[in-house]
């Protein structure tokens, strides 16, 4: 216990002053000022007075300089719609250098919007009629629902839904908000998948049918399918979680049979499962309410349920099958303040170094807002909201030779993303070594917040909320199952309202059960201290075992009681799965081919620089024999510290599994009955800072204060 001890006072210092004051990029003083304008051109020389007409113009006035300035360059962009068909693509030719970065920005707050949408003229909508009237199944959508042809509006490609190595289709944006493509249930609802009913009444296992795929009963709550016209199928999916509740599936709708009411589904992911949450979209007939839209692919006809401010907005198609910027192995250069939207693909893709990207705006993306490669990245004080996949994908320095990226992501709104990705797609997906995430404000989503895989990653004073709203066995922050991700410290952080609110029983009691902070199959490492955790349908930290795991002084506030037998609603639960006997010790094994040895041995674990900066890895012994009874067998909870934490709304610390007293720490723990036993200042509006006469501070001495009023978003 000494050398654990030793261990952690070690690490926490030299992790200290990750803090930052905020990062505000100037453009003041360039030696070179270019302007880029909507009524410009590009034989222009790029002064105020006479400007370029594109990005690409100034880029390539730039490209073509003898040499560049010191003091910098600055391209102002003035507000505007810039159209993009193709990428605004820069090289290594368009790098800054250290006296020289170059900056493109919009003009003095200026609304610049590089957009890969085309604008459609509404008057030209008519009022559905003939047959596909009659189809529509709601009343009020044959009177109100309005067709467009594409090409007269010269939209040539609308591509296809969900085919795997195709660019996905054209969406419809309303005022730059995504329509919804029409469904059933509608928005936010889910139905389920049922077995063939039984004589006594039960429901076997699905069907499997020819396609490779199953056949579903669909439940008397869903007669509506009954009223579908003969072709209503065709071209749908059934999307949702129809083999676990932590992995989505989207299979092609094969068939409906309105007399056995079944229907039929696509081969997808996994197993299919009785009472599974799902939902058919791309149905036509479903066009039941205002902002739904449909597109028919064959006569290339646009319908739309219009809302009440429908004829005074903006609608828009998605037609740029490109990212919109790429940066393709270029250094110093800097983006700010512009607005990105309408792509179907990615955002922005970078790799380069002492790159920023601050203040800019990305909506309404198809796949992911910013995909970034590289070393002393500043991802700061940009909006992100309404992407179909991740928000900020970043990969940097070196988690093999343990060389620090320096990368800040900092101040960042991130909400409503994972929409067509909805497992897997966080808000922050992040690998490498020496990076730092702070002050980001991130929500509404079906899965996890973060994802982190790598060393020396730092998450602090972020604040983040309802995520896993449509998983469960799912976590805000996520990492697991490998033992070279060490020294990762999440401190600071506020993790609140965390429920599953689709996976609701007959009685209405919530079914599923994520969890705050969850360090998965026996990742080992990990620190986490300073964090408010409230109000978690799980746990507040699910721990699937592991070594060297620290958790101190933290506050978890009114985790659930979903199921105490399985291990869930604890404060915090520490299991011992991968140790001799349990459910993942398969891992554990030092010839087994899908152990954590596998991924452990790609890294030099056992040099002197790994041995230094994680000792405790070093420890690891390259046995087959699962002995509970050893320390340093990888599957067992050893040199763990659960220590110095605020409790509330629970009995008990939580559950710690196996030889944890005997291999680990867990002390000074404090229980309270109710949140109001503690003395925070203001719980009930979420302040959980503690009072100075807070009873919580006469109990736990050396409990280190969070002030509530740091975390999330800078002012």
């Amino acid at each position: 216990m000494v050398l654990m001890c030793a261990l952690v006072i070690g690490l926490l210092p030299c992790m200290a002053g990750a803090e930052i004051d905020g990062f505000f990029t100037s453009t003041a003083d360039a030696a070179l000022e270019l302007f880029v304008s909507t009524d410009g051109n590009d034989s222009n020389p790029g002064t105020e007075n006479e400007p370029f007409a594109t990005i690409e113009g100034a880029r390539n006035a730039i490209r073509a300089l003898q040499t560049k300035p010191s003091g910098g360059i600055v391209v102002y962009i003035r507000g505007g719609y810039y159209s993009v068909t193709d990428s605004i693509r820069f090289t290594s030719e368009d790098s800054g250098t250290e006296d020289c970065p170059i900056t493109y920005c919009a003009y003095d707050g200026e609304d610049v919007v590089i957009s890969g949408g085309v604008t459609l003229d509404k008057s030209k909508f008519k009022k559905v009629s003939g047959a596909m009237k009659n189809r529509l199944r709601d009343k009020n959508a044959q009177k109100n629902v309005l067709v467009l042809d594409l090409r007269e509006q010269v939209i040539t490609d609308v591509g296809v839904l969900y085919e795997e190595g195709q660019v996905d289709g054209a969406e419809i944006f309303l005022n730059g908000d995504r329509m919804v493509l029409a469904r059933y249930p509608n928005k936010g609802q889910y139905t389920c998948l049922l077995g063939k009913v039984r004589d006594d009444g039960r429901r076997d296992d699905l069907e499997w049918n020819e396609f490779g795929g199953a056949t579903s009963y669909y439940s008397e709550k869903d007669s509506v399918i009954d009223e579908w016209s003969a072709d209503a199928w065709k071209g749908g999916f059934v999307v949702g979680y129809l083999s676990v509740d932590y992995f989505d599936n989207v299979c092609k709708l094969m068939g409906v049979d309105q007399t056995e009411k079944t229907f039929d589904m696509g081969p997808g992911g996994g197993d299919y499962n009785n009472y599974r949450d799902c939902y058919f979209e791309n149905i036509y007939d479903e066009l039941d309410v205002p902002g739904e839209y449909y597109i028919d692919r064959e006569t290339m006809l646009l319908y739309v349920y219009p809302t009440d401010d429908f004829m005074s907005s903006e609608l828009t198609v998605s037609q740029c099958t490109k990212t919109l910027l790429v940066i393709d192995s270029a250094d110093h250069l800097t983006f700010k303040g512009l607005h990105f939207e309408a792509t179907r693909v990615n955002a922005i893709e970078a790799t380069g170094n002492d790159l920023t990207f601050d203040g800019n705006r990305i909506t309404g993306i198809r796949r992911d807002a910013i995909h970034v490669n590289g070393n002393r990245i500043y991802i700061i004080n940009n909006y992100i909201n309404d992407v179909g996949h991740c928000g900020i994908v970043f990969r940097g320095g070196d988690d093999r030779n343990l060389i620090p990226s320096e990368s800040y992501i900092d101040n960042n709104t991130i909400t409503n993303f994972g929409i067509y990705g909805k497992t897997y797609q966080a808000a922050l997906d992040i690998v490498g070594n020496g990076i730092v995430i702070s002050h980001n404000e991130i929500a509404y989503a079906p899965h996890e917040a973060i994802e982190y895989s790598g060393q020396n990653i730092i998450f602090e004073y972020n604040r983040i909320h309802n995520v896993c709203r449509e998983t469960s066995d799912a976590g805000a922050i996520y990492s697991g199952k490998a033992w070279y991700r060490d020294s990762c410290i999440i401190r600071y952080n506020f993790i609140y309202d965390i429920h599953n609110v689709i996976s609701i029983d007959s009685d209405g009691t919530e079914q599923g059960h994520p969890h705050g902070i969850y360090w998965d199959d026996a990742i080992s490492g990990q620190v986490a201290y300073g964090n408010i955790i409230f109000d978690i349908r799980g746990n507040g930290f699910h721990i699937g075992g592991g070594h060297n795991n620290v958790v101190y002084n933290n506050i978890i506030v009114a985790t659930g009681d979903y199921n105490i037998e399985q291990g869930m609603g604890f404060a915090i639960a520490y299991d011992k799965r991968a140790a001799a006997g349990g459910w993942a010790s398969a891992l554990i094994p030092y010839n087994s081919t899908s152990s954590m040895w596998t991924s452990l041995g790609e890294y030099p674990y056992t040099e002197k620089l790994w041995q230094y900066k994680f000792p405790v890895l070093a420890l690891l012994e390259q046995t087959n024999f699962n002995d509970e009874s050893n320390f340093d067998v990888g599957g067992n909870n050893s040199y763990a510290i659960v220590r110095n934490n605020i409790i509330a709304e629970k009995k008990t610390a939580g559950l710690f599994e196996g030889k944890f007293a005997v291999h680990s720490t867990i002390r000074d723990n404090a229980v309270y009955k109710s949140r109001y036993d503690v003395g925070f200042v203001d719980c009930d509006n979420l302040n959980f800072t503690l009072s100075p006469d807070s009873r919580a501070l006469f109990d736990l001495a050396h409990f280190e204060v969070v002030d509530c009023a740091k975390i999330g978003l800078r002012k």
